[in-house]
């Protein structure tokens, strides 16, 4: 388990690092440029577009604790992909992550990263829902 204070110098690093690279990163009304959006739709800009491109998002949800076995998040990201979809939509269970005050829990199934390294290695984006309920 993570501790409180471990976890706010891990934020207290990352906030240092996007302020010197958010001239790059974000515009003068601090949003990203990377995603944009309008009435009708997203716009996302990859590491090898010059510019933005409208999407069009279809999406699958599905949920890391529910399926907690991480080496079988692989499979699934690519059956989503196969079925022809571009996007996993998933919650963020504070329940698990954040089980008593002041304990943050950020092992095992609770470890996001491998299921954000499955979905880049399947070409998806993700379209995280955090908050305390899941419906």
């Amino acid at each position: 388990m993570v501790s409180i204070r471990r976890l706010f110098s891990f934020v207290r690093a990352v906030a240092v690092i996007a302020c010197t690279y958010a001239h790059i990163l974000f515009s003068h009304t601090g949003y990203t440029s990377q995603v944009q959006w309008d009435g009708y739709s997203f716009s996302i800009q990859t590491h090898d577009q010059p510019m933005p491109r409208r999407i069009f998002i279809q999406s699958g949800e599905w949920h890391p604790w529910r399926m907690p076995v991480p080496e079988l998040w692989p499979d699934i990201f690519q059956k989503a992909k196969a079925a022809g979809l571009n996007t996993i939509s998933f919650y963020v269970h504070w329940g698990l992550m954040n089980p008593k005050r002041g304990v943050l829990d950020l092992e095992g199934i609770n470890n996001l990263q491998p299921f954000f390294d499955a979905a880049k290695r399947a070409g998806l984006w993700i379209i995280a829902r955090p908050g305390p309920y899941i419906k």
